[in-house]
């Protein structure tokens, strides 16, 4: 098994299948290897592979815990919340001390859209078994109920005991951030950064807090967040507008470029793209990502009314 997560941690997630298939071959009856298959199996998006591991460890253990909550998450992956909660429930029965059941079916009130329902199995879940994730879990709920003061407040509590804990420590900032306090959320980012926690989010994060007032050092952490996830598209995108804000063109194009072949249905991110071509004269392109952006209907899109400006901007400038 040591081998198999270390071919999954270095990202080698075929070589960890094959792992994890001869350990079934050698054990056919071990319900824990099915359920390691099973789980590598997820990982790849072999959704009835996996489902087929998880049946063959409840088949020779029928109460057998992971393959319960790795056949919930499985059904969390098809979008089916129903199939989601009745896993649940088959888990709160069967392990009604362990806090998994309470957990997936907070996941899949999640998926669902009912805030209010995940908060309440979430809480369940904390209660049976307290930790830092359902800490996490039962303030992004209050957050999407608007009770950011209450999410806030849930974190500090945890951290009051729990200093060390760098995930909450984030989720803290995160929440400060989300709730319009930038100057506490700056605060917990860097605590996050002094304590050497390499935090992608925390970096990310802190470079758009930091943008206005601060462009180089908000340079600096984005280039630091880009050498940790070098192709994810959000961190692309918040590099990019970092060198545009600092006046480095070419090098904001060339990041917003890849950000948006790794995922160009985002407007915002053709927003950006769009500003920094119209810096260097490439006007007709930055219109057509404009129009392009602002005919999707994407209500998180907060700076939609900066990119209709700018789009008025540029067709003055063509009349």
């Amino acid at each position: 098994m040591a081998l198999a997560r270390a071919h999954g941690a270095a990202g080698s997630l075929q070589a960890a299948i094959e792992t994890a298939r001869t350990l079934v071959q050698v054990a056919p009856t071990s319900p824990r290897a099915q359920v390691f298959l099973g789980s590598f199996l997820a990982r790849a998006n072999d959704i009835a592979g996996a489902a087929r591991a998880a049946h063959a460890a409840l088949k020779h253990e029928p109460r057998q815990r992971r393959a319960l909550v790795l056949l919930g998450q499985l059904a969390l992956k098809e979008g089916d919340v129903h199939k989601a909660l009745q896993h649940a429930q088959t888990l709160a029965t069967t392990h009604p001390d362990a806090p998994a059941g309470a957990a997936l079916e907070g996941a899949a009130w999640r998926r669902g859209g009912d805030p209010a329902k995940a908060l309440a199995a979430f809480r369940r879940a904390q209660a049976l078994r307290p930790s830092g994730t359902y800490v996490i879990a039962i303030a992004h709920e209050l957050r999407a109920l608007g009770r950011d003061g209450e999410a806030q407040d849930q974190l500090s509590r945890w951290l009051a005991s729990r200093p060390d804990d760098a995930s909450v420590r984030q989720a803290l900032a995160m929440t400060d951030q989300h709730a319009g306090d930038e100057r506490e959320a700056a605060a917990g980012y860097e605590a996050l950064l002094a304590r050497g926690v390499r935090s992608v989010v925390a970096m990310n994060n802190l470079a758009w807090i930091y943008a206005p007032q601060a462009p180089k050092r908000a340079l600096e952490l984005a280039e630091d967040a880009r050498a940790l996830a070098p192709d994810h598209p959000a961190v692309l995108d918040t590099l990019g507008w970092m060198y545009f804000l600092n006046g480095q063109h070419e090098r904001a194009i060339a990041a917003l470029e890849r950000s948006l072949d790794r995922r160009p249905e985002v407007p915002e991110h053709e927003y950006h793209l769009a500003a920094a071509l119209g810096a260097i004269g490439e006007v007709d392109r930055a219109i057509s990502l404009l129009t392009h952006a602002l005919a999707r209907d994407e209500p998180q899109w907060t700076t939609r009314s900066d990119a209709e400006a700018l789009l008025a901007q540029f067709k003055r400038y063509k009349k």
